[in-house]
């Protein structure tokens, strides 16, 4: 996904949508892309630290709880 792609998905998401533009323009250009491959363990429940937010611009996760 080219970087205009990025800025139009964000523009149309909320609650980005709201925000003022040169509010968006700092968001914007603190991204991190990052590509994860299919059944990659992305965070683990109560031993990841999360930093930030994450967004999905194609596929999807799956939550699964601690057995």
């Amino acid at each position: 996904m080219e970087s205009f792609e990025i800025q139009n998905f964000i523009r149309r998401t909320e609650p980005f949508d709201k925000l003022h533009s040169d509010e968006l323009a700092t968001m914007i250009a603190q991204l991190q892309k990052v590509v994860y491959k299919k059944k990659d363990i992305i965070y683990l429940q109560h031993k990841s630290q999360i930093l930030g937010i994450d967004l999905i611009f194609e596929g999807g996760y799956h939550n699964y709880p601690k057995v």
